[in-house]
């Protein structure tokens, strides 16, 4: 399942137990200056949690868009 949308840091926190985000101070902001390897730790554990809440099926995961997609 493409992650399609921006997260804000609070759901961020909820899903990893911290915000990477350069930009502290407000949870309702969304993250910024994240590298791809943690918003690809997000889109893991994020999968792991609804898989476990059966929101999704073993077969879906989160990811990011591909080059080509985001183009």
């Amino acid at each position: 399942m493409l992650l399609d949308h921006e997260v804000p840091q609070q759901e961020c926190t909820a899903v990893v137990g911290e915000t990477p985000s350069k930009y502290q101070g407000d949870d309702h902001l969304v993250g910024g200056g994240i590298i791809w390897l943690e918003a690809d730790v997000f889109c893991n554990a994020l999968t792991q949690i609804d898989r476990r809440l059966r929101r999704i099926t073993s077969g879906e995961e989160y990811r990011l868009p591909t080059e080509a997609e985001w183009e």
